[in-house]
């Protein structure tokens, strides 16, 4: 369903729907750009791995 099929009292099943999908996108769904990964995982690996691949997500990864 697309926000345009809910009607304004239908705003909280329409907010949880936006959550479940946000969490499948970032925590499920595969990424061509982040070699077949999910961020969760590509980001998981990073830390795990201390890889400096972090830039190519839009954010900086730095070192203290």
């Amino acid at each position: 369903m697309y926000y345009k099929d809910y009607k304004l009292e239908d705003i909280h099943e329409f907010k949880k729907k936006m959550l479940q999908y946000m969490l499948w996108y970032n925590t499920e769904r595969l990424h061509h750009s982040l070699n077949k990964k999910s961020p969760l995982q590509y980001f998981c690996d990073i830390m795990n791995f201390n890889k400096l691949e972090f830039s190519q997500t839009g954010m900086t990864y730095t070192f203290a």
